[in-house]
């Protein structure tokens, strides 16, 4: 993958991470002349043809919204596109850590911190509310926090692209629980309801707690988080 260019324009360079929606590499944007991180998501893998372009299609238009999102606390996406089969998203490169690594290193965060950085994503989610854009996948690992403490909600766009149909027989997802990280889902995820807005905010209540107590409010399995 190393050196591979995407659309004859992006070098990738390094990889940076990886994890269920795809890879993040460091990529060089040889137009602009500029580093950026291009996200490679993983397409649908269905026999069925027409679910396939409905899922590119869906991709397509939630990653147009995210592109049209202005706020200094979600990381911009600049372009996006297809590369053959490959679907994948081209944003800011943000220097810093994320949540997760965040409470992997330090167990919890000072109060003052955890309060700031909760201020900035509710900053970021009332403007992708307003212009109609849902996240539904707020977790510490989906929040970038910079070298001078500003924190960034990435991966808008990109949950609702990964989250497979219900009505999909062919789909090699399995079983029946909703997209997204179990320990953050809000209580109507559970019950295959879409949600909303309010959706998010649940998720960002369960972030705020575990950078407070340094856990989780809720731990255990799927069945276990979704009794309480």
């Amino acid at each position: 993958m190393r050196g591979r260019r995407l659309s004859e324009r992006y070098e990738l360079r390094e990889p940076l991470g990886a994890g269920g929606m795809g890879e993040v590499w460091r990529a060089r944007d040889e137009e602009l002349d500029r580093d950026v991180a291009v996200k490679i998501l993983i397409p649908l893998h269905s026999s069925d043809e027409t679910a396939r372009r409905e899922h590119l299609g869906r991709f397509l238009r939630e990653a147009r919204a995210a592109a049209a999102l202005d706020s200094p606390y979600i990381v911009a996406v600049h372009d996006h596109g297809t590369d053959g089969d490959t679907p994948y998203l081209v944003m800011s490169l943000v220097e810093g850590r994320t949540l997760h690594e965040l409470l992997l290193a330090e167990g919890r965060a000072p109060v003052r911190d955890a309060l700031r950085w909760t201020g900035h994503v509710c900053e970021a989610l009332g403007a992708a509310h307003a212009a109609g854009v849902v996240h539904r996948d707020i977790k510490p690992a989906n929040i970038m926090v910079t070298e001078d403490g500003t924190a960034k909600v990435v991966d808008f766009g990109i949950a609702r692209f990964t989250e497979p149909r219900a009505s999909d027989p062919q789909l090699t997802h399995t079983g029946q629980m909703p997209f997204g990280s179990v320990l953050y889902l809000a209580p109507e995820r559970f019950r295959q309801e879409p949600g909303d807005g309010r959706t998010d905010l649940y998720a960002l209540g369960c972030v705020l707690y575990e950078l407070l107590v340094g856990r989780p409010p809720f731990t255990g399995n799927a069945a276990g988080v979704r009794r309480g």
